[in-house]
C-alpha cells in the first residue's frame, strides 16, 4: 500500500500535464503558456525536477520582468509564478548587424526588447535613447534619473559608435559630452546651470551647439552668419 500510494503521488500529486498548471501571479502580463516556453517545458513534468532557483534565472533573462519568484504546490499540482514587468522609462534603438533595432529601456538603463506577446505599458519619459548599448546603461541610467534637472526638456540621448555622448534638450539645444563619463556628474551640474543662466535670447531659434567635453569651460557655438 505505502509503494501504491508513493506511485499515485508521484503521477498525480506531483505532475503538471500541461500550462494550465502554471499560476502567473503579479503585473507581467504574460501567459502560463509563454512562461512554459520560456522555461523549456516538456509536458508532462515532474514537478519535483524542476528547479524554482534555476527557473527563476531563465525567466529573468528570457522575459521582460524585474522581479521572478517561483513556487511548486501539490494537492493539486500547480506552479505558482510571480513576476513583475520592468517599467520601460524610454524608447530606444541599437545598431545590429544590417540595421537598427528598435526597443526600449527602463530606469536602470537596461534594453528591453518589444514583444507582441506582451502588453506593455507608454515609457514614463519622453526621451529616446539612440545607438544603446550594455557598457553605457548607466549613463543613461543617469541621465534618465536627473531628468528635473534638465528642467525635463532633455529628448534624445545619442551614444555614438566611438564613445562619444550627446543630448539634445528642447532649450540649450545640442550639447556634446565627450567620451568621458566619469565627466558626467559636473558635465549634468553644468547643464543644471546654463539651464539657470543662460539668457533665452542667445539661442532661441538658433543652431547652437554646446560643448561640455570640459565641463569647467563650457563652449557656445552659434552658426555663422552670412553676409553678402
Amino acid at each position: 500500500m505505502s509503494s501504491c500510494m508513493g506511485w499515485l503521488l508521484l503521477r498525480f500529486g506531483w505532475t503538471l500535464e500541461g500550462a494550465n498548471q502554471i499560476r502567473v501571479l503579479g503585473n507581467s502580463g504574460l501567459a502560463p503558456e509563454r512562461v512554459a516556453a520560456s522555461g523549456r517545458f516538456s509536458f508532462p513534468a515532474n514537478l519535483l525536477e524542476i528547479n524554482p532557483t534555476q527557473l527563476e534565472r531563465e525567466l529573468s533573462r528570457e522575459l521582460p520582468v524585474e522581479s521572478v519568484q517561483v513556487q511548486r504546490l501539490a494537492f493539486p499540482a500547480r506552479l505558482e509564478v510571480q513576476m513583475q514587468a520592468r517599467t520601460p522609462a524610454a524608447r530606444a534603438t541599437r545598431r545590429i548587424p544590417g540595421g537598427i533595432a528598435l526597443g526600449l529601456v527602463d530606469a536602470e538603463g537596461r534594453w528591453i526588447e518589444p514583444d507582441a506577446g506582451i502588453a506593455m505599458p507608454p515609457p514614463t519619459t519622453s526621451v529616446t535613447v539612440d545607438g544603446w548599448t550594455q557598457s553605457r546603461s548607466s549613463v543613461i541610467a543617469s541621465l534618465l534619473r536627473e531628468q528635473s534637472r534638465f528642467n525635463d526638456s532633455l529628448r534624445l540621448i545619442v551614444l555614438n559608435p566611438d564613445g562619444g555622448i550627446e543630448l539634445h534638450c528642447e532649450r540649450l539645444g545640442q550639447i556634446e559630452l565627450g567620451r568621458d563619463i566619469g565627466l558626467l556628474d559636473r558635465q549634468i551640474d553644468a547643464i543644471e546651470q546654463l539651464n539657470v543662466n543662460l539668457p533665452k535670447t542667445l539661442i532661441t531659434g538658433q543652431k547652437a551647439l554646446i560643448d561640455l567635453s570640459n565641463p569647467e569651460r563650457p563652449e557656445i557655438q552659434l552658426p555663422t552668419k552670412i553676409t553678402s
